[in-house]
């Protein structure tokens, strides 16, 4: 029976980490990982003394340990020669990982080392050129942790015996093909994608390429960074760092699956300027990190109370940050329930806390100017403007109205305001989109709504701005819509048939937009969510 015990990592990248082979010609660490073997895997699997055996030969197998500075911290053992086991299953010539988990992980979280040995893993079947058709582990149910960290990475559960070594207990087999290895690895020498529109006849011809399984759950926030790069933060409580090709840069903050919580989830994401960004959780921690991915510190806030009528979970949930426009008063807004604070940036802390509402969230912040923002609370748009004292209401720009019954959507169902953009280039008209599905265009000065579209079949999560007039949004019914006030009432394109809600998107520049999905039962299903890029100036191509 193979063994893969896997942990991911939180809040810091590996520090002076290095791989070590191990066995055959390589004895010097063979008591390290006898030590680790014994006190690890033994108490799971029993007597490992075979196990180290075959490490110690390195007849058929390769075995590294990875060190943090003078540390070890993790083990990595596969087989060296193809296996058929599992060729009724479809799994052939393949090579099997025996042991794969980081050591000490509840002292070692932090530092992205799951994900190192994964990636050291690959590599170095690369390196063997048996022409292998993909890599394959055994994972048991009792192992939850292994296998959201497996499927996280890309394997696809195979097959699954019931009462294969034990009575009650499930048995997996998990595989990752050679054509998604390849695929990495012309993305790695060339710094190309290869075209995923191309590839697949059921993709819409704008779509150029997917990250698979870039979270196991929601994705939140997409947000670009001054070093063209951009960050992902999801339900599953991690941050990613990509490139525009799609390619993944850094793990900044990613807990070992056994540790991931739903008061953990990343809400909220926004930039502070070209040196640093910040993080909120639905638990209100707010984390500052530098562009390249480097933790700087933990933000002490005034938190709301928890008198509201809130789950539990979003009693202190970051909602949305926004950052000030006065360059001589550096700060950043942060939307709570109930509340918003002015966060000043140079003194760490909170400048003033605003109270807006008995139990409605501040969903949206958009400052105007040094002075004056515009907020949505529940499914209103208030202006505020800044005195002395702090913030003050000074007027009500949206009021709430009843969502219509035509629609079909619960009577209890309110229609909350889940997005405020302003609309590019004059900035003098915003848009909003909300739980009724609707999406709509004011103009502040005047209060009027200048625009209604009403075609998504339920929620919208998300506006994006686009350019020249064009913005999108996203929703529940697994579509992206583009909109172009200038052209009517109705959208101008739709692209449908995500493999979940759309929660989230990014203008990566005017002919390029992400979008994060996600199935539900994400983890269940063995499939996470994706981040999928489309090229814009295909709307209308044929398939």
């Amino acid at each position: 029976m193979s063994t893969a015990i896997a942990s991911i990592c939180m809040d810091f990248q590996p520090a002076g980490k290095a791989f070590y082979e191990v066995g055959g010609a390589y004895p010097e660490r063979m008591e390290v990982v006898s030590e680790i073997f014994h006190r690890i895997l033994t108490p799971l699997y029993g007597s490992q003394e075979k196990a180290i055996g075959q490490i110690r030969d390195s007849s058929d197998r390769k075995c590294f340990l990875l060190y943090e500075k003078d540390f070890p911290v993790g083990v990595l053992a596969f087989k060296t020669v193809l296996s058929d086991e599992f060729a009724e299953f479809g799994v052939s010539d393949s090579i099997e990982v025996k042991s794969l988990f980081v050591d000490q992980s509840a002292q070692n979280s932090g530092r992205g080392l799951g994900s190192a040995l994964v990636d050291k893993l690959k590599e170095e079947v690369h390196k063997l050129a048996l022409g292998h058709k993909g890599i394959h582990v055994t994972v048991s149910e009792t192992k939850e942790e292994s296998l959201l960290f497996f499927k996280g990475k890309g394997f696809k559960i195979a097959f699954a015996w019931k009462d294969k070594y034990i009575v009650g207990v499930t048995e997996y087999l998990l595989h990752y093909p050679t054509k998604t290895v390849e695929v990495e690895r012309i993305i790695a020498l060339s710094g190309r994608l290869p075209s995923i529109a191309a590839a697949s006849a059921e993709s819409s011809p704008e779509l150029v390429h997917i990250i698979h399984n870039a979270h196991s759950d929601d994705i939140h926030a997409l947000k670009k960074l001054s070093d063209g790069t951009f960050i992902s933060g999801s339900k599953d409580n991690c941050l990613y760092k990509w490139n525009f090709m799609g390619e993944s840069i850094r793990i900044v903050d990613e807990p070992e699956p056994t540790h991931q919580t739903e008061r953990n989830w990343i809400t909220a994401v926004e930039i502070i300027n070209d040196a640093y960004w910040v993080s909120g959780e639905r638990s209100g921690r707010l984390s500052l990190w530098k562009t390249n991915g480097d933790y700087v510190r933990d933000f002490k806030l005034n938190l709301p109370g928890v008198g509201h009528r809130s789950h539990q979970f979003n009693a202190r949930r970051i909602n949305c940050f926004a950052t000030g426009l006065d360059k001589d008063h550096p700060s950043f807004f942060i939307g709570f329930p109930t509340m918003f604070d002015e966060f000043n940036f140079i003194e760490g802390e909170t400048e003033f806390s605003t109270v807006v509402h008995k139990n409605d969230w501040v969903y949206s912040i958009q400052p105007l100017d040094s002075h004056h923002l515009l907020t949505v609370t529940g499914c209103v748009v208030n202006l505020w403007e800044k005195g002395v004292a702090g913030w003050c209401h000074q007027d009500t720009i949206i009021s709430e109205e009843m969502t219509p019954k035509s629609r079909g959507y619960p009577k209890s169902q309110r229609p909350f305001i889940s997005s405020l953009i302003p609309l590019l280039p004059g900035k003098d008209h915003f848009a909003i989109s909300a739980f009724d599905g609707s999406v709509k265009v004011f103009d502040p000065r005047t209060k009027e709504i200048t625009f209604v579209g009403r075609e998504h079949a339920n929620k919208v999560w998300f506006l994006e701005n686009i350019g020249h007039g064009l913005f999108a949004s996203c929703g529940q019914d697994r579509s992206i819509k583009f909109w172009d006030t200038r052209s009517g009432v109705k959208s101008v394109h739709t692209i449908s048939d995500h493999i979940g809600e759309v929660t989230t998107m990014l203008s990566l520049n005017e002919t390029s937009l992400i979008a994060g999905t996600c199935p539900s039962g994400a983890l269940k299903a063995g499939m996470g969510a994706e981040i999928r890029f489309y090229d814009i100036r295909r709307f209308g191509a044929k398939k």
